[in-house]
């Protein structure tokens, strides 16, 4: 079965960086393509000769774009064999959306591993404040939660922040660290526990043991 990873966030939060540092602590063994949605200022470049990197254009992959997606992963199963596919997606697409489709079309080849979502804190209460509603769904059902720029906000920023997430998704995981920061044995133990453990993805929440609202690995104030 060919796992599938969602990485969404805020545009411009670090989703590329984050991937090219993934491909290093996780990913670095298995033959992986890389699908991008979304073209921000920097151009990710495969790290190794069985990591491939396709595009699809044509609109968010959430609405006009979901059957292309679909085609398109078909054949990226055709031409690469791999074994697993991470879809970098734009922050307007709904990860609930995508989630369902995906398994609801792809169950008998694919299955949905990790729900990643990308938060840049410093912009996180003006976000919050044009779209709260939609910030909310897309925490809820994600099921590990990297913070960057932590490091950089005020006590009461990182408080308000932190119970946001675990009112709306107790369930997720938690990385703080920095991009710089993050070592591999606490990132490899993170994204093993918040795999998704469902054979198929539905729009209802996870249920798993809520998360620790500080993560042991994270010296956050």
């Amino acid at each position: 079965m060919i796992k599938l990873d969602i990485v969404s966030g805020f545009k411009g939060s670090g989703k590329t960086t984050l991937i090219e540092l993934l491909e290093d602590l996780l990913w670095r063994d298995e033959r992986l393509v890389i699908l991008q949605n979304e073209f921000g200022k920097k151009t990710l470049s495969p790290r190794y000769t069985h990591h491939f990197l396709e595009q699809i254009s044509g609109g968010c992959i959430c609405c006009t774009s979901q059957i292309l997606l679909q085609q398109c992963i078909y054949q990226l199963i055709e031409s690469h064999h791999p074994q697993r596919i991470v879809i970098e997606v734009p922050e307007t697409a709904s990860l609930s959306d995508i989630g369902f489709s995906l398994t609801e079309n792809l169950k008998d080849i694919c299955q949905l591993d990790h729900m990643l979502y990308v938060m840049d804190v410093p912009s996180f209460q003006k976000r919050l404040q044009l779209s709260e509603g939609f910030i909310r769904q897309q925490i809820r059902k994600s099921s590990l939660l990297f913070l960057h720029h932590l490091e950089s906000a005020l006590p009461t920023e990182k408080q308000a922040l932190l119970e946001f997430i675990h009112t709306y998704s107790p369930h997720s995981f938690i990385s703080s660290r920095s991009w710089g920061e993050l070592q591999k044995q606490e990132v490899c133990h993170l994204y093993e526990q918040s795999r998704i453990k469902e054979a198929v993805y539905t729009p209802m929440i996870r249920m798993r043991q809520p998360a620790p609202l500080f993560t042991e690995y994270s010296d956050i104030f």
